[in-house]
């Protein structure tokens, strides 16, 4: 077969079968090659690669023609979009793909005008660049016919939703657990792995308050007191005036227990945040 290159948006089109490249052969051996094939200025093909092909495998000469508009990546989408036997899905994918190519020399509304002509909505066609974005590696398998459009971007859809939410984990790691988004960036540690140390961070840090807020409970009365008499009686023994009955079951003022209160305000003091 006679070596000839083919033109980018051409080459989008999936080629036919062995049966039907058979019988589009045997069509051209009974009646002739009835329509050249259409190279650019470049001598690449625009249309006809197939009928090139059939050809070859049955001993014709193929007669080609040269394209002089100045559109050839347009021509080529129109002519094989339009003829070829592809489904809605198989047409939409290719025309998000040829936004792709940098040479097709279409607009976008050449690309709409197409889109309407063969019917192919545009809701089809953003299904499809969905799938280029996100699940490129099954837009071939569309075109070819061996994947539903409606199959890969269901799939495209859920790996969006997987990457959005796995951007949003490795966000509020950053966020909360600098040092474990910094690991899983440098694939030290797995995503899973900083998430569960993520979670027994929290739970650490929670009990931990949870002892802080107990430790303040159970002095504050004591404290209060202390603070009071401290205050509104100076010169008095504090110890001597304190009525530990006052306080309830379960609480007793001591030297100790004023200590401790004095203790872990301190403690606190030095953690809390201004405005809070």
């Amino acid at each position: 077969m006679l070596e000839t290159k083919i033109h980018p948006i051409a080459a989008l089109f999936p080629p036919l079968s062995d049966e039907e490249l058979e019988e589009l052969a045997a069509d051209i051996k009974e009646r002739g090659l009835l329509y050249p094939i259409v190279l650019d200025g470049e001598g690449q093909i625009l249309d006809g690669r197939n009928r090139l092909a059939a050809c070859s495998l049955v001993g014709v000469a193929p007669q080609f023609i040269t394209y002089e508009g100045e559109d050839p990546g347009g021509y080529a989408l129109a002519v094989n979009l339009t003829r070829r036997h592809l489904t809605k899905g198989q047409q939409a994918m290719i025309l998000a793909k040829a936004v792709s190519v940098s040479d097709t020399g279409l607009s976008r509304n050449g690309r709409s005008s197409l889109a309407k002509a063969s019917g192919v909505s545009e809701t089809r066609i953003a299904n499809a660049r969905v799938v280029l974005q996100h699940a490129a590696d099954l837009a071939d398998n569309v075109v070819a016919g061996i994947l539903s459009l409606d199959t890969a971007y269901q799939t495209a859809r859920q790996r969006k939703a997987d990457a959005e939410d796995l951007a949003k984990q490795l966000e509020g790691l950053k966020r909360h657990y600098a040092d474990l988004e910094e690991r899983v960036q440098a694939e030290e540690i797995t995503l899973a792995e900083a998430l569960a140390e993520a979670v027994l961070r929290q739970r650490k840090e929670e009990e931990e308050k949870r002892l802080w807020q107990d430790r303040v409970r159970q002095n504050s009365r004591s404290f209060g007191q202390y603070i009071y008499y401290g205050k509104a009686l100076p010169g008095v023994d504090i110890l001597s005036v304190f009525d530990n009955s006052v306080l309830g079951p379960g609480y007793r003022v001591t030297k100790e227990s004023i200590r401790e209160a004095g203790e872990n305000l301190l403690a606190i003091a030095e953690q809390w945040e201004d405005g809070k």
